[in-house]
């Protein structure tokens, strides 16, 4: 599912995009989605849901260390 809007209200786009999963039959927890960004402006739209927020650059310095990120909450699980 790709969903790309100019606006800032990026709670919305999440769940439309959980939304879009949930009509093919997918059903996904918001602590089981990842949301990186590269600033903290929409981090609390996104936290109030329970989803997982990461700030790139910050929290992981390269696309290598978020992937290890994913690896390690996925083996949590």
């Amino acid at each position: 599912v790709i969903c790309i809007e100019d606006h800032p209200f990026k709670d919305n786009m999440l769940l439309k995009i959980l939304g879009e999963f949930r009509k093919r039959g997918i059903l996904i927890k918001p602590n089981e989605v990842i949301f990186v960004d590269d600033r903290e402006l929409h981090k609390k739209q996104v936290v109030k849901f329970g989803v997982i927020f990461v700030q790139m650059w910050k929290d992981v310095k390269s696309f290598q260390e978020l992937l290890e990120f994913i690896q390690r909450l996925e083996s949590k699980n």
